[in-house]
């Protein structure tokens, strides 16, 4: 496992232990659901090889990560949010990075340094960190007090 990946774990890790932490009191256990999953996943991903090669084990991880997601909302344990999208949208994304950059080294025996290898790397970690970042930050919880700030000024206002 390299650096990167460990980071990513890390992250992921801690943006658990925050939602644990803010949600333990809480009805609604969504986000601490879906930071476990990802969690879960990124360890898995990190000493786990699905496949021989490491590039579609990581794509089928994100994969088998979104369709437990979308498994799991369908039977109300994860409510949609805007970190759920989020996180579906990077997990689907990264896939499509992961599978070009397979294609580009073993079906197409590319090894000459070229721009989509720079774009792979740094849209891999850039939406990993959105992912981790939209798991702490709880959007919901952020537009519904901005939704309430606002009411309340322009109330005042009448």
């Amino acid at each position: 496992m390299d650096y990167v990946g460990a980071f990513s774990q890390w992250g992921f890790l801690m943006a658990f232990l925050c939602c644990l932490a803010t949600n333990i009191n809480k009805e609604s256990k969504s986000p601490v659901y879906l930071s476990a999953l990802m969690l879960c996943s990124y360890i898995f991903s990190g000493y786990i090889d699905l496949l021989e090669n490491l590039y579609l084990s990581w794509a089928l991880y994100d994969f088998i990560t979104i369709l437990a997601l979308l498994t799991l909302q369908c039977i109300k344990v994860l409510q949609r949010s805007v970190a759920f999208h989020l996180i579906i949208i990077s997990l689907t994304i990264n896939a499509v990075l992961t599978l070009v950059i397979y294609y580009d080294l073993y079906v197409l025996y590319n090894y000459e340094p070229w721009w989509y290898w720079s774009v792979y790397s740094v849209g891999v970690n850039m939406f990993d960190v959105l992912m981790i970042l939209s798991l702490v930050f709880n959007k919901n919880t952020i537009f519904k007090r901005g939704a309430e700030l606002n009411f309340k000024k322009l109330k005042n206002i009448e």
